[in-house]
């Protein structure tokens, strides 16, 4: 269901018809013929939407050497540049229009969007509040260290699906289960990249997560 629509996102600027014939259109300008000028607007527009700010593709070539699976970089690489089907996104594409669907799953308050959904909400500030609690570090402070990037884009990975679990498979929101899950993940990531063959067994991850960080 999440790969239907991260497609609908895609082709949601396109409105097939049935029973009419294909026809050829220029989609920026509103008469839909070609001009320079419209193409003009759109490559500088294009080019506008393109720019990364410093602090951005910093964060993103964090993501591209922090040890963690290929799909998880690729996942981190996305949410830097707001490329996931959240639900403004989805509005913006005419996926969803009712005021009740562009609610924030956490809250039901506010209209979703990645900085809502990952850090504003107030589910996703207890989240980073229990797990800064578990590295024994204020959540201002972890959240800009590069060497706990593994935490950090696991904390982002698992209210990314804690969400989505609850929109596809009508599972319950538990902010208990979240900050275990995060635990568990991270743990897995870590075993898995260590390159100097070392292994942390999980209550050791438990109670020493920066100590296991720091002897990969």
């Amino acid at each position: 269901m999440q790969e239907a629509l991260e497609l609908l996102e895609i082709l949601g600027e396109f409105r097939p018809v049935m029973g009419g014939e294909d026809t050829i259109k220029w989609w920026p300008s509103a008469d839909g013929c070609f001009s320079v000028s419209s193409c003009y607007s759109l490559l500088r527009d294009r080019q506008l939407e393109e720019v990364v700010e410093a602090h951005t593709m910093e964060a993103i070539n964090r993501t591209w050497d922090t040890a963690v699976p290929s799909k998880i970089k690729v996942f981190g690489w996305r949410f830097f540049l707001n490329r996931l089907p959240s639900k403004d996104q989805l509005e913006r594409r005419n996926i969803i229009n009712r005021v009740e669907d562009k609610l924030c799953v956490f809250c039901s308050v506010v209209n979703e969007d990645l900085a809502h959904m990952g850090f504003l909400c107030f589910f996703a500030a207890k989240v980073w509040d229990r797990v800064a609690v578990w590295l024994n570090i204020r959540a201002s402070v972890w959240m800009k260290k590069n060497q706990i990037g593994i935490i950090w884009l696991a904390t982002v990975w698992s209210l990314w699906n804690t969400r989505n679990n609850f929109i596809f498979n009508n599972c319950d929101i538990v902010l208990d289960e979240v900050v275990v899950g995060i635990k568990m993940v991270s743990w897995i990531w870590v075993s898995v990249g260590a390159t100097n063959r070392v292994f942390f067994p999980f209550y050791s991850w438990l109670q020493a997560p920066l100590v296991a960080l720091k002897n990969l």
